[in-house]
């Protein structure tokens, strides 16, 4: 076993890095996402135009998942941004992460505005808890913050990044976000605003092979104590039974129909991969929508 070669897998994995300031005034997380964003541009192809902007989506809400805990999840869903139809993306706390992008169209903005709607679901809250903001900006950092700024009254600063190769795939990714606690002064906001607007682009160290807690160390002005840290994957909890689940919510016509019309390939709108429902799965949808039915 080469635990050299171990080490170094682990230390340039995907990683969410939670931290708070000693003084206890900020919490910030640092995130790599490069090789869960890598895995969401080859589900899809995606050109570099989507994959670019959707890796900055996917590493919002992970690092917004990052302040939660188990399975609450954050959920990011950006419509009409610039040339896109929809960046979309959720975060759970444990480091699951997925997404897709579509609608992109290479003839100029969609319509007059976007909208940024972002979702947290989280343990003992019956109903998810949204926040919805207007866009106003072609700049995700800037989005970003004002919807913490706006929806969520946090102040808080927002740095995402990420840069594709020659042929137009993800190279890196990341992010930092850093948030003010109850009790940080306008000076203290200040002084970590002005950190945030030297910092190097957060590629840069990524391609120094800098881990996130490194990168923190280094952008940071102040010190602080590890919090959290998580591997990040793309994940999809998609299934053929899932798929089926959702097929029994459907009536018993549209049921026929689709397997009259040999509709009968779905494809995960997340990760890509195909399920082909065969004669006796309907039979067995059929039945469950009788049995629900009676």
């Amino acid at each position: 076993m080469n635990t050299k070669l171990d080490v170094e897998t682990i230390n340039l994995s995907d990683r969410a890095v939670r931290v708070l300031s000693q003084d206890g005034l900020f919490r910030a997380v640092a995130i790599k996402n490069t090789t869960s964003a890598k895995q969401a541009q080859d589900n899809h192809k995606y050109p570099a135009e989507l994959a670019l902007p959707h890796s900055k989506v996917m590493c919002f809400a992970s690092l917004l998942a990052a302040f939660h805990k188990g399975e609450e999840r954050v959920i990011v869903d950006l419509y009409n941004y610039n040339k896109i139809g929809k960046l979309y993306a959720e975060s759970m706390s444990i480091g699951e992460i997925r997404g897709f992008a579509s609608g992109y169209s290479d003839t100029g903005i969609l319509q007059d505005s976007g909208i940024l709607k972002v979702t947290r679901i989280l343990y003992g809250k019956i109903e998810p808890i949204s926040g919805i903001v207007e866009v106003k900006s072609d700049e995700l950092n800037q989005i970003f913050e004002e919807y913490l700024q706006m929806s969520e009254q946090i102040p808080s600063f927002v740095l995402l990044d990420a840069k594709v190769d020659e042929e137009g795939k993800i190279s890196q990714s990341g992010g930092i976000i850093v948030q003010a606690m109850p009790g940080a002064s306008d000076s203290d906001i200040e002084h970590v605003k002005n950190a945030m607007l030297k910092a190097k682009p957060i590629t840069d160290y990524l391609d120094a092979k800098m881990r996130p807690d490194q990168i923190l160390k280094e952008v940071l002005p102040f010190n602080f104590d590890l919090v959290k840290s998580t591997r990040l994957d793309f994940f999809c909890r998609c299934s053929k039974d899932l798929f089926k689940s959702k097929l029994i919510t459907l009536g018993e016509e549209e049921i026929k129909s689709m397997q009259a019309d040999k509709h009968n390939e779905l494809v995960c709108q997340f990760c890509n991969k195909k399920y082909e429902i065969e004669d006796s799965d309907f039979d067995e949808i059929l039945l469950a929508i009788n049995s629900k039915n009676n």
